[in-house]
């Protein structure tokens, strides 16, 4: 789960931060954002839990857009200067708003269910057992229940 976040946050943070022009940029964003909130979903899938992947991927959406609702309302967003998209809290709140979702996934949706383990059927045996030196023996019974 986390090795999947780190390849996905990984391709997003490169990319934006490579300076390519917005038209190449919008692609690696996009699959890395996507890598972002479906692989989990995935993972959880392949595991066995189903039920967990759409709460997955409500975590994954709700946490960071509230991240970055929070950090606009702490920051100020008022005016954006040159087109600038994030003003001085929003991208603060968004990487909050990433790391705890990614947090909460892996720590509370991120377990497998317990294996039950099989009683072993009860056994019952017995064994002889000889002294060094020839002259006592007994017969041990032991078993296992």
């Amino acid at each position: 789960m986390l090795v999947s976040d780190a390849a996905s946050l990984t391709l997003v943070a490169a990319e934006a931060a490579s300076g390519s022009d917005n038209s190449g940029r919008r692609g690696a964003v996009t699959l890395g954002g996507l890598g972002y909130v479906l692989a989990p979903a995935i993972i959880h899938i392949v595991h066995g839990r189903a039920a967990m992947a759409p709460a997955s991927v409500g975590i994954r959406l709700f946490v960071p857009v509230a991240g970055l609702l929070l950090g606009s309302a702490a920051g100020d967003c008022r005016s954006p200067s040159d087109g600038d998209v994030f003003c001085h809290g929003a991208a603060p709140g968004l990487l909050v708003g990433l790391a705890v979702a990614s947090a909460l996934d892996a720590g509370l949706f991120s377990w497998d269910n317990p294996q039950i383990e099989a009683r072993a059927t009860p056994e019952l045996g017995f064994t002889p057992v000889f002294s060094p030196d020839g002259k006592r023996a007994e017969l041990r019974a032991y078993g296992t229940f």
